[in-house]
């Protein structure tokens, strides 16, 4: 089955711009980094929190629970399973009994994007795609057969994985967000030539000028402002780039952030902005070699400040785009945060028919066939514009000028035949009793899990109908 992209909001795409930059240059010398590791450091701590499991302090065992681990030979923890509840494990010190819940995993952007590139990724991911079910039974597996560690990491395609990645701002879904993305990519780049340079600048000072004895007071504020800063950022980019090509690229960098409108609106980075690109073309020009090129203590000093300010300048941008997307930032994360039902799923009143099928297919296979109850209102709310979305297939040029759907379908009703009419008839019915109060009651809808389970089904049936009509019209699938 197809992959289905998922939409993502600009300040995510800053994110992810950041991201792939991050991974494509930390491993542009041989691979080093795996994605896992970017997403650690780069994406996780904007993400809300996420615990892998839920401590019980205080439970009565199963009266079928099995002992993986007895004490003795050191162990004064016992820990037991049971069937019965295939997502706990049970602990026991002396006579205090507690357990673990393994709980289900939200699919947070995280997950998406590797979701995302999962046929390209190596071994060692396995663990991201298991239910809670399955992360016990490793859980109980590597309790029972310790195991040693893994030596090494697998090496990654990590270009071609990049290039996956940026696929999802390649179609209209996330068209709007492409310059953010762009953007997160520019801002990696910066970073990590303010690194580069400071090491530079560490060899030149601290090899070209050797110091006798201790450090005065301005050479000893360059070494920790320079190590300082190299602390920073987890990666650690080392290469050496004089200060000319620095200067250079960074000049490169900051005016294709200036010729950006998403740049121009945050107002506070603007300003920043230009002024820098100021401050860059007041550099000496062509220094490669700071000792040969007669680069006194002051000059030194004035690169150190110039790459603290783009460092500072960086993080500025990202959080006024942040903050200036943040209702749609909070959108994503409210649907995320209450549904099982992943936003790549979401369908709108113009997806292709493609798209609608593949959505209800992948949400029967993989989440009505798992033990989930909560809030399966939000199916509703997430899938019910495929109605519209699969009669715009089937008649696009009712659609024309101003009219709803309700208006479309009672005409439809009114004239249609066989297929075509049951066609009609069934989107009515789902419009009506689905589609009209998700919409208007959406703080108070909700509907039970076989409910949901039929909406499902009959949206289904809708999208292979609406297939059967266009192969008899002769037209090629959407």
């Amino acid at each position: 089955m197809p992959r289905i992209p998922f939409p993502i909001s600009k300040s995510e795409a800053v994110l992810i711009g950041r991201c792939v930059e991050f991974y494509l240059q930390a491993n542009e010398n041989g691979f080093t980094t795996p994605l896992s590791a970017v997403i650690d450091h780069y994406l996780k701590p904007f993400l809300p929190a996420q615990e892998p499991f839920e401590v019980i302090e205080s439970v009565t065992l199963p009266a079928d629970v099995d002992w993986i681990v007895e004490p003795g030979e050191g162990n004064r923890t016992e820990i037991s399973y049971s069937r019965a509840t295939p997502s706990v494990i049970y602990v026991r010190t002396g006579s205090v009994q507690g357990a673990v819940s393994f709980g289900r995993k939200k699919k947070f952007l995280d997950q998406l994007l590797i979701e995302w590139v999962k046929e390209l990724l190596p071994s060692g991911y396995e663990r991201w795609f298991l239910t809670p079910e399955e992360e016990l039974t490793a859980f109980i597996r590597d309790v029972s057969n310790p195991r040693v560690q893994d030596e090494g990491v697998a090496s990654e395609e990590y270009k071609a994985i990049a290039d996956e990645i940026e696929l999802l701002f390649s179609g209209s879904l996330n068209e709007s967000t492409r310059e953010c993305f762009e953007v997160g990519k520019t801002l990696a780049q910066l970073l990590i030539g303010v690194q580069r340079v400071l090491c530079d600048i560490q060899q030149f000072h601290f090899v070209g000028y050797p110091q006798i004895g201790e450090f005065d007071d301005e050479d000893s504020l360059i070494f920790h402002a320079i190590a300082d800063s190299q602390a920073i950022e987890p990666l650690c980019f080392r290469e050496f780039i004089s200060p000319g090509e620095w200067a250079t690229e960074s000049l490169v960098n900051l005016t294709k952030l200036a010729e950006l409108e998403c740049v121009e609106r945050c107002t506070q980075a603007a300003l920043w902005l230009h002024k820098l690109i100021q401050d860059v073309r007041l550099l000496p020009e062509d220094l490669h070699d700071p000792v040969s090129d007669g680069l006194g203590l002051g000059e030194f000093g004035d690169f150190i400040c110039l790459a603290h300010n783009i460092r500072g300048f960086a993080m500025l941008l990202q959080g006024e785009l942040s903050g200036r997307h943040h209702q749609e930032d909070d959108e994503r994360a409210r649907l995320d945060a209450r549904s099982f039902c992943p936003r790549m799923l979401r369908l709108s009143a113009n997806s292709q028919l493609g798209k609608v099928h593949g959505s209800l297919t992948y949400l029967q296979d993989n989440y009505f066939t798992s033990m989930i109850s909560n809030d399966p209102g939000m199916v509703v709310t997430l899938l019910k514009d495929g109605i519209e979305a699969i009669i715009k297939a089937i008649w696009p040029s009712d659609f024309e000028g101003k009219t709803t759907l309700s208006v479309v379908l009672k005409r439809r009703i009114a004239t249609e035949k066989g297929a075509a009419f049951m066609l009609a008839q069934t989107a009515m019915h789902l419009h009506k009793t689905y589609r009209n109060p998700s919409t208007h009651e959406f703080n108070t809808f909700n509907v039970t899990l076989g409910q949901a389970y039929a909406f499902v089904g009959e949206m289904l049936v809708m999208a292979e109908s609406a297939e059967s009509i266009l192969r008899d019209r002769g037209v090629k699938k959407v």
